[in-house]
């Protein structure tokens, strides 16, 4: 069965709303000691890991030393007493939008529970139509992996990118690495960067996007837009990274682009050059800048910009 609270968060995030298990009392009649991450046998254990009203007055020395039918209760009581309070935080979780953090959180306690979390990443279109646009409690995201980072929030943001964003005239766009402070359009590079293109016969018709980062591509006149700047860790899904590429014919801003600035370093290289080959075959002149240990950004776009060293050629 599945009655493990380790499984919980898994079965809520899939529609299962009701609890009917027998498995804290199966296990304790195997002497097995229920946590939310795992299940130890009693007699391994040289402390008791938990505070519930059973545990906070005996030692793992007296459960050891208990008539069976006195470990039995007293294993019974403890893991339901586990159980239920696992309910209770997958509730506190729904209600703060950080179910999917919790089912990261567990999916670590296990190999297999870390393949489950893999296959509820296939089913993002599902779980995105049932998530909450708008959260009663504004939480940071959690990253962990790139296996999860296609979530509700990234899918939704990439698809309302590829269906809504449609800025006009825009004959140059430059495209930068996660390497910057968020929210990214406030940042002291942003504004430097912003401030050379106003110098330059782009000045109204630019766009500047982060790309690599777990939301695919962030223009940066969203950058403060919930959740784009709040979260945590570095990841970029390879599948939602495919779904964007595969969707650029539909980026009708492209059509009109000129020129193409690529800034990659080490966390976007792949996406990079997958849209620096679209734009290339769209006629459009991609300049490349390959960021090494020491080089300045904003020195290398300011020669750039203004033509000197390299703006001719396709990588700086």
């Amino acid at each position: 069965g599945a009655g493990h609270p380790m499984f919980f968060p898994f079965m809520v995030a899939v529609g299962v709303d009701l609890f009917d298990s027998a498995a804290y009392a199966l296990y304790a009649q195997d002497d097995r000691y229920i946590t939310p991450s795992g299940t130890f046998r009693i007699n391994d254990l040289k402390e008791l890991p938990c505070n519930c009203p059973v545990c906070s007055k005996a030692s793992a020395d007296d459960v050891k030393n208990m008539s069976q039918e006195e470990r039995k209760r007293f294993l019974m009581i403890h893991n339901l007493y586990v159980s239920l309070s696992e309910v209770k935080r997958v509730r506190q979780h729904i209600a703060e939008g950080t179910l999917w953090e919790l089912c990261e959180e567990r999916s670590r306690a296990h190999p297999s529970l870390f393949k489950a979390m893999k296959v509820l990443v296939r089913f993002h279109k599902h779980l995105e139509r049932c998530d909450p646009i708008t959260k009663p409690v504004i939480h940071g995201l959690f990253f962990y992996s790139n296996e999860t980072a296609l979530r509700p929030q990234t899918y939704r943001h990439v698809m309302r990118i590829i269906s809504n964003y449609s800025p006009e005239s825009v004959k140059l766009i430059i495209l930068l690495p996660p390497v910057i402070n968020r929210p990214y359009i406030r940042s002291s590079v942003i504004k430097n960067i912003i401030q050379l293109i106003n110098d330059t016969k782009y000045a109204n018709s630019s766009c500047i996007a982060i790309v690599g980062d777990p939301f695919i591509f962030t223009p940066i006149e969203l950058s403060e837009i919930y959740p784009l700047s709040q979260y945590e860790g570095m990841a970029c899904s390879k599948a939602l990274s495919k779904i964007f590429i595969d969707n650029l014919p539909n980026l009708k801003f492209l059509d009109e682009l000129e020129v193409a600035i690529s800034i990659s370093d080490n966390h976007n290289n792949d996406l990079l050059n997958k849209i620096n080959e679209y734009l290339r075959e769209k006629g459009v002149k991609v300049i490349e800048i390959r960021l090494k240990k020491g080089d300045s950004m904003i020195k290398i776009l300011k020669n750039v910009l203004k033509g000197e060293k390299g703006a001719c050629r396709d990588t700086v």
